[in-house]
């Protein structure tokens, strides 16, 4: 339901809901293949993030994670 996909939306990682929101509106306003440029930059940004440690720690303890939006 789209409840659930917004309680979804709201649990995740705050940059990386950020930077996917930022990067769908580009998309609308620009042209495709230049928006997958920025999707793949931004992607890149995303994987250097406090919150992508926090993720992969989480997921090996087997516990939800605490995203911090660093």
């Amino acid at each position: 339901t789209a409840w659930t996909m917004a309680k979804r939306l709201a649990d995740g990682p705050p940059l990386a809901t950020r930077f996917t929101k930022h990067a769908i509106n580009r998309a609308i306003e620009h042209q495709l293949a230049i928006n997958w440029e920025l999707a793949d930059a931004l992607q890149v940004l995303t994987t250097l993030t406090d919150d992508t440690v926090e993720a992969r720690r989480a997921t090996a303890e087997k516990r939800p994670p605490r995203y911090t939006g660093r």
